[in-house]
């Protein structure tokens, strides 16, 4: 794995890529100065790990193993999971001639390791007119029964959202689509899709009011947007650039990554902004958003002055679990009846006697355990699973061959960790 392309990879995910109206794209941080993050080691992205909720670990694939259909896989490239913990991910996969190609994988947990892994899109599943042309990691996310999103390129040029589901590839939404709002769908960032179990994918874009569908440049009257797509049905706006947000100030050209999930009454989505009064934490359900995190707010460790531009944790209970900070000092925050509660903080003593130094974004389960991983202070990469009590590092079991780091995990990288609503979990990192 190229560890400089995927540090920039992880770094367009969790800053965007944003379309500046004057200067085609540039990249822009969500909220000022981030806090120390996690130094990744020399190894950190060679494998794709997996683990049921019982927490059995399972090597799903690794740069240099014989990819399926012939080729070494030469990349990996960002992992989901599924509901019934089948797990996805674009590798790069290179041939005997020396040429390579990005393709889709699905891994399943309980088949051998000679089986584990094949290919995701039938062959044949491509509807008329609607083929994708990967150049890099398509970032797929899983919903439910197969059904996978993704962002790309489409073969003739422009780009699109494809969905494949029940043996079909199709164009959910293309460069130029109208919302149900009116407006002109202009642009879409590649690696910004989350897809719930029911369907639904949230992305960040950017919509403007243009007639023609020929120019998809954005220009002074483009917005960006926070979008979600149906599985049938016209795209909507959650949140757009320069609307007013709930509290009165509007939301400025920061969006971080969506979470969303699958209730009863419809999708829930969580997001965090920059807005003209500082920075917030969004949930949007039933049609309406509310803020339930903002600058200022008071927290254990001072007020809020940083909202994580990766993806907020989600449940579909409603549970939203975020990463922040008060000046240099980050933590991990839940919110409960309306207020932050500290989850986790640089400097906590965990049970193998040594401290967690910096961590990065978490996820959770329909249990509320918190997962995410952290460097701790002897250097080690590592996962670990919260209560809302305690700190603890996850029971794991001997995985095959014995490649458990420090008789602990596998060594993990922070920003491409994922879980579903059992607590099974996926994540790239060292073999």
């Amino acid at each position: 794995m190229s560890l400089r392309r995927y540090r920039y990879a992880l770094a367009f995910a969790a800053t965007i890529l944003l379309a500046a109206p004057q200067a085609g794209a540039i990249t822009l941080t969500l909220a000022g100065p981030e806090p120390e993050s996690i130094a990744p080691a020399a190894d950190l992205t060679s494998t794709i790990w997996a683990s049921a909720p019982d927490g059995a670990f399972v090597k799903i694939a690794t740069v240099g193993a014989t990819a399926p259909g012939g080729g070494k896989f030469s990349e990996m490239g960002v992992p989901s999971i599924s509901p019934d913990s089948q797990v996805f991910f674009g590798a790069e996969v290179t041939y005997a001639d020396g040429y390579s190609r990005w393709e889709i994988f699905r891994g399943n947990l309980n088949a051998p390791a000679n089986e584990r892994v094949v290919r995701a899109i039938e062959s044949g599943a491509p509807t008329r007119g609607c083929m994708p042309n990967f150049k890099v990691d398509p970032y797929p996310v899983a919903g439910s029964n197969g059904a996978i999103a993704f962002i790309a390129p489409e073969a003739s040029g422009s780009d699109a959202l494809f969905r494949y589901s029940e043996g079909e590839l199709t164009c959910a939404a293309r460069i130029g689509d109208r919302t149900a709002e009116g407006h002109r769908l202009a642009m879409m960032h590649f690696g910004s899709a989350a897809m719930a179990p029911s369907g639904e994918v949230a992305f960040i874009g950017r919509i403007d009011d243009a007639d023609s569908r020929a120019d998809s440049r954005a220009h002074p009257s483009s917005h960006l947007a926070m979008m979600l797509a149906a599985p049938r049905g016209p795209l909507h706006e959650v949140a757009v650039e320069g609307s007013l947000r709930p509290g009165g100030a509007r939301y400025l050209a920061n969006f971080s990554l969506p979470a969303v999930v699958s209730t009863p009454h419809g999708p829930i989505v969580a997001f965090t902004a920059m807005n003209s009064r500082g920075y917030g934490l969004y949930v949007f359900r039933g049609g309406k958003t509310d803020e339930v995190l903002a600058s200022r707010d008071s927290t254990a460790v001072g007020r809020v002055t940083f909202l994580s531009g990766g993806r907020p944790a989600l449940s579909a209970s409603g549970n939203v679990v975020v990463r922040a900070a008060s000046a240099g000092h980050h933590a991990i925050f839940t919110i409960r009846d309306g207020q932050p509660q500290l989850v986790v903080a640089p400097g906590h003593a965990t049970e193998v006697g040594s401290r967690i130094v910096t961590f990065g974004d978490p996820v959770i389960s329909a249990s509320g355990n918190i997962l995410f991983s952290i460097t701790d202070n002897d250097g080690r990469n590592l996962l670990y699973a919260i209560n809302p009590r305690n700190v603890m590092r996850l029971s794991i079991p001997s995985v095959p061959e014995g490649e458990l780091v420090g008789g602990l995990a596998p060594p993990t990288f922070a920003g491409a960790l994922v879980a579903n609503e059992a607590g099974a979990f996926a994540f790239i990192g060292g073999n």
